[in-house]
């Protein structure tokens, strides 16, 4: 037989063996081929997806991707490894997450039978992109955010980076102090009412705005008379306080209440925590350990960060552009938006959690991720918290008066130690 005819046979023979393997796998599998989804990995990051509108057995996320990053998965998901390519499969319906909020708008990002979601979360590295996969849709373009997909929005409706887009989505879940018409540029001021740096710089745009919102993040501890027109400031987000705070004005906005003054201060502890966990990728886009004053605003090259006193503002304000949309209601305020209700619970009580779970800075799924706690972890449970329908544990992470780490109660077990 010549080598062409002999080729030719091989060939033959290997078509026929291929069909018949065809012929005898299950409808399932077949289908599993027709709604692999693939995903490619963005260099430095990590990845995490969101797979809506249920699973089909069989079903399967197909990764591109480094085999290191897949060391450490937070859920058990059967893993299968050729060359870089990485077979996720889908699990039983039962172990799918049926909870999640949009980290922007507050809207539920699944929740019903019709819109089950599965997540696979691998936290080896600390940055990691996100995407929603849908059944034969490529979605390598869709990489976004940090953690969560709920950056999404944002970072379809923008040319900002992966990274930009979920630290930019950070920031506006903070409760700014607007100074400055609605509608204009925005740039975000990270400051202290203590701080003689952000009184300059209080002075300096109150005086001449550049045709900018200035959206004042505070951060401090309240004491006295001040600390009262400070709590009602990141409470009410009202600007007429920001003249008394850095202006010298006399406080004649009505008194605070008490709802506010715990909004205020759950606030205050929300902007203290979020922004130490932020502190390295500040540090790093400022080109140094950031302070207040600290300016971030968008510009053609994406997300700035500059700490301190820029010599020329009106050069700066030349380079912002708009940013993507402000949610109506920050998540630092969105969580005081339906009935809130904190219940002290007794001392010695411990909360370890039933599977790895974030640990966030507010009671409200579109928070900061402060940690992660693996199975069997665990903290000192001080509250029961009810935020919008949905059940709270406040764990004592830090120091007393610093505030919380929350995590919802259904991922955690109550004890007595």
């Amino acid at each position: 037989m010549k080598g062409s005819e002999r080729a030719q046979t091989t060939t033959i023979r290997s078509l026929a063996m291929l069909a018949l393997i065809l012929l005898l796998l299950p409808a399932s599998t077949l289908r599993a081929r027709d709604e692999a989804v693939r995903l490619v990995y963005a260099p430095r990051q990590g990845l995490e997806v969101f797979w809506r509108g249920g699973c089909a057995p069989g079903a399967s996320l197909l990764v591109e991707a480094p085999a290191s990053l897949f060391s450490a998965p937070a859920f058990e998901i059967a893993v299968r490894e050729a060359g870089r390519i990485i077979e996720k499969r889908c699990p039983d319906l039962e172990t799918l997450i049926v909870a999640g909020f949009d980290r922007l708008t507050g809207e539920r990002l699944v929740g019903g039978t019709a819109e089950r979601a599965q997540m696979w979360s691998f936290t080896d590295r600390p940055e990691y992109a996100a995407g929603i996969a849908r059944p034969g849709r490529d979605i390598s373009g869709l990489l976004f955010g940090r953690e969560t997909p709920n950056a999404k929005r944002l970072a379809a409706r923008s040319t900002l980076p992966v990274a930009d887009a979920h630290l930019l989505a950070d920031v506006m879940g903070l409760a700014p102090v607007p100074l400055g018409p609605a509608g204009r540029r925005r740039v975000y001021v990270l400051a202290s009412p203590a701080d003689p740096g952000s009184r300059a710089l209080y002075r300096l745009v109150s005086a001449d705005d550049h045709g900018l919102s200035w959206r004042w993040i505070l951060v401090a501890r309240p004491h006295g008379e001040s600390g009262d027109s400070l709590l009602k400031a990141v409470a009410r987000g009202d600007p007429a306080l920001l003249a008394v705070l850095y202006g010298g004005a006399k406080d004649e906005t009505p008194p605070l209440s008490e709802r506010e003054r715990l909004m205020g201060r759950r606030i205050l502890q929300y902007h203290f925590h979020t922004l130490a966990s932020m502190k390295p990728e500040l540090d790093s886009r400022a080109g140094r350990s950031w302070g207040f004053p600290t300016l971030l605003f968008v510009t053609d090259a994406g997300l700035q960060v500059v700490a301190g006193i820029p010599y020329d503002l009106e050069s700066l304000a030349a380079t912002v552009v708009p940013a993507p949309p402000e949610p109506e209601l920050p998540a630092a305020r969105a969580v005081f938006a339906g009935p809130y209700r904190e219940e002290i619970l007794s001392d010695g009580l411990m909360a370890f959690a039933v599977r790895e779970v974030s640990l966030l800075a507010m009671p409200h799924m579109g928070a900061r991720t402060l940690m992660r706690l693996k199975k069997g972890e665990g903290y000192p449970a001080a509250l029961r918290v009810l935020a919008n329908g949905r059940r709270w544990y406040a764990l004592a992470v830090f120091a007393p008066d610093q505030g919380y780490a929350y995590v919802p109660e259904e991922y955690m077990m109550l004890t007595r130690r």
